[in-house]
C-alpha cells in the first residue's frame, strides 16, 4: 500500500502531493499548494518551498533558514481550519505541528496566496498569537494548607 500524504488529506503520497512537488502537475488550488509546501517542509525540499513563494516576496526568504527549519523540524501533522479561493486570490488558516529540540510547537498562521498565470504562489502569512493563560489564584504557600481539603501542609500533599 502506498504511503499516505504527510499533509493529512487521507489520500496516497503519490496521489495527493507528490505530482505537485515534482512539477508534474500545478495545484489546483491554493489549499493544494499550501498541503504540497507542507509536504516539501517534510520532505526537506527546499527548491520546491521556494519555487511557491510569489516571485515578488521571494527575496525576503532565506534558503538556509528554510533548509534549517524544514530539516531540524519532526513534523508531525496539518490542519486545515479555514480556506477560501477567489479567482486569483486565496486565504487559508492553518496549524502545522512540529516537534523541534524534543519540544511539540504549534505554527497557527493565516496565510494569503495568490494566482498568476495559472499558478498558485504563497504571497504572505500572519501567525495568529497563542494566547496566554493567566492564573487567576494564587497557589498555597509550601506551608498553608492544601487547597484539595486534605488538611496536610501542601509541601506533603499536592505540592509534592
Amino acid at each position: 500500500m502506498s504511503q499516505l500524504c504527510f499533509c493529512g488529506s487521507g489520500k496516497s503520497f503519490t496521489a495527493c502531493c507528490e505530482p505537485y512537488i515534482t512539477g508534474q502537475v500545478l495545484p489546483p488550488t491554493s489549499e493544494a499548494c499550501l498541503r504540497s509546501r507542507y509536504s516539501a517542509y517534510v520532505l526537506c525540499n527546499t527548491d520546491y518551498i521556494l519555487s511557491t513563494i510569489h516571485p515578488d516576496e521571494r527575496p525576503k526568504y532565506d534558503r538556509k533558514g528554510i533548509e534549517k527549519w524544514s530539516k531540524n523540524s519532526q513534523w508531525i501533522s496539518l490542519q486545515v481550519i479555514s480556506s477560501q479561493d477567489t479567482e486569483d486570490t486565496g486565504h487559508i488558516e492553518f496549524i502545522a505541528t512540529f516537534k523541534e529540540s524534543f519540544i511539540t510547537k504549534k505554527h497557527h498562521e493565516k496565510s494569503e496566496f495568490s494566482k498568476i498565470e495559472g499558478k498558485w504562489y504563497f504571497k504572505n502569512g500572519n501567525v495568529v498569537p497563542v494566547a496566554t493563560y493567566v492564573r487567576e489564584t494564587k497557589l498555597p504557600g509550601r506551608n498553608d494548607l492544601c487547597s484539595c481539603g486534605s488538611g496536610k501542609k501542601f509541601k506533603k500533599c499536592c505540592g509534592k
